[in-house]
């Protein structure tokens, strides 16, 4: 099995098989990734491994399932991330901006720390404004969205629009 234990400078290769005696060919850090999967097995779930799911939830494509699952068999070098099909496997994403990273590289979007910053922020901003939609507070729950709509982050603009959708109607007494 062939993983990464840095996020900032994975090494994209193929797991290769038992049976398999050619050398394996590094593939492209955008190659398409059809689901995530997060380990929240105990090590990691202790290491943060469900503030990193919740996260890369939050900052997801809606056509990018991100699931947790059980052990990835590296514990203690956790929280692991598993990309499928490609079968590689990250280790040490229990920081926000590691699970951003990933996330980043599947938009094949710029992972830089600037970007990766803004999309973080509009997270934080949306989080902030589901508080205000849930005490009924619409106006500042419309300004934190567009907020977060104005950074331009990478991920997670369908949820946010999908806010805003409801306080516009809400607020326009379509109810």
């Amino acid at each position: 099995m062939i993983v990464s234990n840095c996020v900032q400078n994975v090494v994209w290769l193929p797991l290769s098989s038992s049976n398999d005696k050619r050398k394996p060919r590094p593939l492209s850090p955008t190659a398409k990734t059809e689901h995530i999967r997060v380990c929240t097995n105990r090590t990691c779930r202790r290491q943060g491994s469900m503030q990193t799911l919740e996260i890369m939830r939050a900052l997801s494509p809606p056509d990018l399932p991100i699931n947790s699952c059980g052990c990835l068999g590296r514990c203690g070098a956790g929280p692991n991330v598993a990309l499928v099909p490609e079968g590689i496997i990250i280790g040490h994403c229990g920081t926000a901006a590691a699970a951003a990273r990933i996330i980043a590289r599947h938009y094949e979007h710029e992972d830089d720390d600037a970007t990766i910053r803004k999309s973080l922020d509009a997270l934080a901003l949306r989080k902030r404004a589901q508080v205000e939609f849930d005490m009924g507070n619409f106006p500042q729950a419309d300004l934190l969205l567009s907020q977060a709509i104005h950074l331009k982050p990478f991920g997670g603009l369908h949820i946010i629009y999908t806010y805003r959708f409801c306080l516009i109607f809400l607020n326009s007494g379509l109810r």
